[in-house]
């Protein structure tokens, strides 16, 4: 989500994340990193992501962003 240029130092901060390893996944080879937005407006955004390798899911994790502003 791209920050308006009038935002000044605000920005988004992470607010949630849940992660779930789901099977073992390697140090050492490239990875696939599949990330869905799942809804976005001024306020917020939510995301869903996966790991793959071998073609199967290693990890998944849900975020979720809210804007910052300071006061």
């Amino acid at each position: 989500l791209p920050l308006r240029p009038d935002a000044g130092i605000a920005g988004l901060v992470t607010a949630g994340l849940d992660v779930r390893y789901l099977r073992p996944s390697p140090l050492h080879e490239p990875v696939e990193l599949v990330a869905r937005v799942l809804d976005a407006s001024e306020a917020e955004m939510t995301a869903e992501v996966e790991l793959i390798w071998d073609g199967k899911p290693r990890a998944s994790a849900r975020a979720l962003w809210k804007r910052w502003r300071p006061r």
